[in-house]
């Protein structure tokens, strides 16, 4: 059901500043309702996850990649990502309830990994093993950086909870790749489907390395300015970008369009921007969509 907050209430929120937000290590949940579906993810959930990414051969994928072999990638182009989600939804569990079988299982994954990746710090199997000629070749579909973003994501919360930089340290590896082509050196680029975007800027609190909130400014800030019409040879004046949030400059956005979940994923990095640097034509967008 919508939230209604009365409008004393909320200009007396606005007035406080901006919300800080709780980590999910400072928080404990004791009732008779949600803490008992805590032991059943941590006990059936998450094996039946992992089951499943066996089945669908998100796992395989990976070992092929790490094996160095060519051809067999199973899914869609973004299957790395629901293995990289159910890593990070195991590193919650594993704060709230350690569990030194489930971390086990967690390390195996990683270490296969860290095979998988490559020199570079490149790591996705998709393009390892079926699509090598193509990499960064189709930001706009093909989901790369929204790959990196969840991988970063999982890394984030499996170091909260455990204090491992196993996974951390792929992840910054792949991060210094995509700073490297599209940071302030580089090239013009930006996710087709966003998440890194907030991925960035978890990264960056973890680590305190600036790079990655500029690295995230640049992106969301780039956004809107048609590169997708480039990488793709459309013409401007038949180019449409809305279903990718790349129709106008970010800070000129009236309303929400395209893809919801794009959205949800663009406008909490674009808060999380906005948090930090304060800037009034972001945060008027915000509020205005």
């Amino acid at each position: 059901m919508p939230i209604w907050i009365p409008a004393a209430a909320a200009a007396a929120l606005a007035a406080s500043g901006p919300i800080e937000p709780i980590s999910f290590t400072a928080v404990q949940i004791r009732d008779r309702f949600w803490q008992p579906c805590q032991e059943v993810n941590r006990k059936v959930s998450a094996w039946q996850q992992l089951e499943m990414l066996e089945k669908a051969g998100n796992l395989e994928n990976m070992r092929r990649s790490a094996a160095g072999e060519m051809g067999g990638y199973e899914g869609f182009v973004f299957n790395d990502s629901d293995l990289y989600k159910v890593m990070e939804g195991i590193s919650y569990s594993l704060h709230t309830h350690p569990d030194p079988k489930l971390e086990a299982e967690l390390d195996k994954i990683i270490a296969l990994l860290a095979e998988a990746q490559d020199e570079d710090g490149y790591l996705n199997s998709h393009f390892t093993i079926k699509e090598p000629d193509k990499r960064w070749t189709n930001l706009r579909d093909q989901h790369e950086l929204y790959c990196a973003g969840h991988l970063i994501e999982a890394a984030v919360a499996h170091h909260a909870a455990t204090g491992k930089r196993s996974l951390l340290d792929i992840a910054i590896k792949f991060a210094a790749l995509i700073d490297q082509r599209y940071g302030p050196a580089g090239e013009v680029g930006y996710p087709g489907h966003p998440e890194l975007e907030l991925a960035l800027v978890k990264l960056w609190r973890t680590t305190g390395d600036q790079r990655w909130f500029d690295l995230t400014s640049r992106m969301i800030y780039l956004r809107g300015s048609s590169f997708f019409a480039e990488e793709h040879s459309t013409p401007l004046e038949r180019y449409d970008g809305t279903y990718w949030l790349d129709n106008v400059p970010i800070c000129d956005t009236n309303d929400i369009a395209g893809h919801a979940v794009r959205a949800a994923y663009l406008m909490s990095g674009a808060a999380d921007v906005a948090k930090e640097n304060g800037d009034p034509a972001l945060v008027q967008m915000l509020n205005r969509v």
